[in-house]
């Protein structure tokens, strides 16, 4: 049987672009405003270790509030069952072998490749501004989808396998190219304030982390990304 794959070709693409914008480049920023915030990256370690898990929980609990909104008969509470979540932990996760790869769980391809490659770059990116680096940050997306999988949707249906495979791996690709993009824009654009706007639009649940703590996003050149 011939597989299909389209989504690899966009992939692919992210994937290049991603590569691209890891080589280093000069620059200082500029516009800095009063002095410097400290870095995220100097919270306690405790912090720095908590706050990619908080970022978990919030993406986990403001997900299946969305589900329960667009398909309350599938996933209300009440319709969740201690005899699934008892089976998820005792059988393989799910994968339907007459679907092709990206459609294995029998959900739409661009929920599993899009959206949830999304979720993982969430938990990824948080992992990358606090100071983690690629591996932890990798670590961190896959206990996300892992939690999600296993402590959420197995009240109603059997974990993913493909979603436990692809959520870790897509999430570290878009969330280090989001987190180069930020670095590049610290780097590269002048103005104060169109740099926050971009931040914002690339990390907006990391922008608003920012304000609550206090603490600036940083790179190796000192750049300052106001609260």
């Amino acid at each position: 049987m011939r597989i299909d794959f389209p989504p690899i070709r966009v992939f692919a693409v992210v994937m290049v672009t991603a590569i691209c914008l890891l080589t280093p480049l000069p620059g200082k920023c500029t516009n800095h405003v009063g002095p410097p915030k400290p870095s995220c990256e100097t919270l306690p370690q405790a912090a720095l270790i908590l706050m990619p898990i908080a970022r978990t929980v919030i993406l986990n609990a403001g997900m299946y509030a969305g589900l329960v909104i667009l398909w309350p008969h599938a996933f209300a509470p009440k319709q969740g069952t201690t005899d699934s979540f008892r089976e998820s932990f005792s059988t393989p996760p799910y994968m339907n072998s007459k679907q092709v790869f990206f459609q294995l769980d029998d959900d739409p391809w661009f929920i599993n490749t899009i959206l949830h490659g999304i979720y993982g770059s969430e938990v990824y990116l948080s992992a990358r501004t606090y100071g983690h680096n690629a591996m932890i940050g990798f670590l961190y997306a896959a206990f996300a989808s892992t939690t999600w999988e296993y402590l959420v949707e197995s009240w109603f249906h059997r974990p993913s396998g493909i979603d436990l495979i692809w959520t870790p791996f897509a999430g570290a690709v878009i969330g280090e190219l989001r987190f180069q993009l930020m670095r590049l824009i610290l780097r590269r654009v002048p103005s104060r304030g169109v740099r926050i706007a971009l931040v914002s639009l690339l990390d907006p649940l990391g922008q608003l982390e920012r304000l609550m703590l206090g603490c600036r996003l940083g790179d190796e050149n000192g750049c300052q990304m106001a609260r």
